[in-house]
């Protein structure tokens, strides 16, 4: 009687799959941060105005991930995404104290919108790497 080995390769495929998707964000926010705390003594901001800035900045990545990993984007999925947004603005608009939030310096706010597309493109590179096949 011959004997078969059976290796299982579901789980290297699994934690593949998931490291694949999971890392790419983890590496972006982390970059976020980083970029966030090296310019803050510079630009005298307080720590409140870094945490809000880290909560908007991670929020961002997270919508950044979420679109690439639900693309093709279909009407429901498009519907589920923007829907998001929303609630995520809306929360930050409506509760600002629930999140202890603190309104943003011109500095600071101008820091948080130069490092979007720079997020937008990390993320999309260290994705499209991680995929590379």
């Amino acid at each position: 009687m011959q004997r078969y080995k059976i290796r299982p390769t579901w789980p290297n495929v699994f934690f593949h799959n998931i490291i694949s998707k999971a890392l790419p964000g983890g590496l972006t926010i982390v970059m976020n941060l980083l970029i966030i705390l090296f310019s803050a003594s510079h630009l005298g901001l307080s720590e409140e105005q870094i945490s809000t800035m880290c909560l908007i900045l991670t929020g961002f990545t997270g919508f950044v991930v979420l679109k690439r990993i639900a693309s093709p984007l279909n009407k429901k999925r498009t519907t589920l995404l923007v829907t998001l947004i929303i609630l995520f603005l809306g929360a930050i608009i409506l509760f600002p104290q629930f999140f202890a939030l603190v309104p943003l310096s011109k500095a600071a706010l101008s820091l948080s919108l130069g490092i979007m597309p720079i997020d937008y493109l990390f993320f999309n590179a260290l994705f499209l790497l991680m995929h590379k096949k």
